[in-house]
């Protein structure tokens, strides 16, 4: 075992109110994780569930960016814009209610996910899964559906957690519901690694922030 990955792991395991963390290198394949396989209050981290079914939508030719949307500026673009880029939830509600909960979470396993809707009170998810599709759309970059909601995750507005932290340029979504507040991103340091934080009994993103420091300490 590295220093690196010793001290990460320390770090993950030493810090209360982490629920779940997942660190990994996209260059080497280190993996460093706590409780990775439960499923835990996604918060608003389900979004890039969604942004991966609605794009599978688009590329089968189910749907275009340019299909009707009867909110926004009303087009499917719109509303994938505002899920991202400031968090918006009418247009994930939009897509539940025009395809169902059964129907995404089918897909979702299909592709090896555990899904979403695991809970009929709010959405749920692992660290596992948020790290495996941030892997997918790190190496799906190419792809110009996953560029454009790669670009929208730069640069969604709340910074203050992982992009914060790091002081890189960092692709995350964030999530925050109750006492939860999550972050999934992938940090495009000069040793680019994917990082998913889950943690609960908080207010605000200081404590993913300041674990995300930690991290950027040890591994950048």
């Amino acid at each position: 075992m590295s220093q690196a990955t010793t001290a990460l792991s320390n770090l993950f395991n030493a810090t209360p109110n982490l629920t779940a963390a997942y660190y990994y290198n996209l260059e080497t394949g280190q993996t460093v994780s706590k409780n990775t396989a439960t499923l835990i209050t996604s918060a608003s981290t389900y979004k890039l569930f969604i942004a991966l079914f609605v794009i599978h939508q688009i590329e089968t030719g189910k749907l275009s960016w340019n299909s009707a949307y009867p909110y926004s500026s009303g087009t499917v673009r719109s509303g994938f814009y505002d899920m991202i880029h400031i968090s918006d939830n009418t247009f994930p509600q939009w897509i539940i209610a025009k395809y169902g909960k059964a129907t995404i979470d089918t897909y979702l396993k299909s592709q090896g996910y555990k899904g979403i809707f695991n809970n009929s009170d709010h959405a749920m998810t692992s660290a596992n899964d948020l790290g495996n599709i941030l892997k997918y759309y790190n190496s799906h970059s190419s792809d110009s559906n996953v560029s454009y909601l790669l670009s929208l995750m730069k640069n969604q507005v709340y910074r203050s957690g992982i992009p914060a932290g790091t002081g890189q340029v960092v692709a995350d979504k964030v999530g925050f519901l109750w006492d939860v507040r999550n972050d999934a991103g992938i940090v495009y340091d000069k040793h680019p690694y994917i990082l998913v934080l889950m943690t609960n009994n908080q207010t605000n993103f200081d404590l993913i922030c300041r674990i995300s420091k930690q991290v950027q300490t040890i591994v950048g």
